[in-house]
């Protein structure tokens, strides 16, 4: 992998201005991670319009389900680097709600699953034969410095974060990925010793 798509990409998961939809450019070359199954002939695409909006992004590839193969398409919701996935509970100590970003992202990604997998239309746009193979990929938000919004010291802050994401976890039931950015950001680090 290229060190410039790293470097890239870097600086704008860490720019102060949100950068979802530059940051969305740089998913073609994680898409196979995105697909999630191993599957071949992966390709994307980006703001496929329903009537409950823009799917952000896209993973369409060859799969292996029910003993024979099958296109299948995983939607992604996308929110800038930028924004927060959790946010501190005042009224508990040992609890973060979601931020109403990762809520949004979720009610958009869940609402566009809805829609997609029975629209024929949409089906027929990527050659998808049945409804079952329109699947939730997940969301992509946030990055390691914005995991939680707060005044949490460190240690307790890491502690709650992992605690929530697992929690977001057993919510979704593996159907849904939560990712930061920063996931998407390791996978195009080159090989080899590091750059500073």
């Amino acid at each position: 992998m290229s060190n410039n798509l790293y470097d890239e990409l870097r600086a704008l998961i860490y720019d102060t201005r949100h950068r979802e939809h530059e940051c969305r450019e740089y998913l073609k070359y994680t898409a196979d991670v995105l697909f999630r199954e191993g599957g071949t002939d992966i390709r994307c695409d980006v703001e496929y319009r329903g009537h409950s909006g823009d799917s952000d992004f896209i993973v369409i590839g060859r799969a292996h389900g029910s003993g024979s193969d099958c296109i299948r398409a995983y939607l992604w919701e996308l929110k800038a680097p930028q924004l927060f996935l959790f946010v501190e509970d005042k009224s508990s100590v040992n609890r973060l709600f979601p931020s109403k970003d990762l809520l949004q992202a979720e009610n958009q990604l869940l609402n566009y699953y809805d829609e997609l997998r029975d629209s024929i239309e949409f089906r027929s746009d990527f050659g998808i034969t049945h409804p079952s193979n329109v699947c939730m990929g997940g969301i992509i938000i946030g990055r390691d410095n914005t995991k939680v919004k707060g005044e949490i010291e460190a240690d307790r802050r890491d502690r709650l974060y992992e605690k929530a994401f697992r929690c977001r976890n057993l919510f979704y039931r593996s159907e849904i990925r939560l990712m930061l950015w920063n996931s998407i950001l390791d996978q195009l680090r080159p090989p080899g010793p590091r750059r500073i």
